[in-house]
């Protein structure tokens, strides 16, 4: 079976409550990315082993914020991203002005 993790992060709840409902179709594990940009550690041997990662986050000005860019930067002990192989594919819709 295939290994699906969703990492997200979340300013308000509202992308909390789309990244559970997207796990739960999908059968995912939740990873939730705090104001700092820090995934638990724990966390990291789940997204080595995943097959495939979706991130969540809201938009703001029209950018992920932050807290996301920063957590996808590689940890040092995993190696993550895995060089020569896609992990993982980040759309992110903006609302119309």
């Amino acid at each position: 079976m295939t290994k699906v993790a969703v990492v997200y992060y979340s300013g308000y709840g509202h992308t909390k409550l789309v990244a559970e409902s997207v796990a739960s179709g999908a059968q995912a594990e939740l990873i939730e990315i705090d104001q700092e940009g820090n995934i638990p550690e724990t966390a990291w041997d789940t997204l080595q082993a995943a097959d495939a990662i979706i991130f969540g986050a809201p938009t703001y000005m029209g950018s992920a914020p932050g807290s996301l860019r920063n957590s996808q930067m590689p940890a040092p002990k995993s190696g993550l991203p895995v060089p020569g192989r896609t992990k993982c594919l980040v759309a992110l819709p903006t609302a119309p002005a």
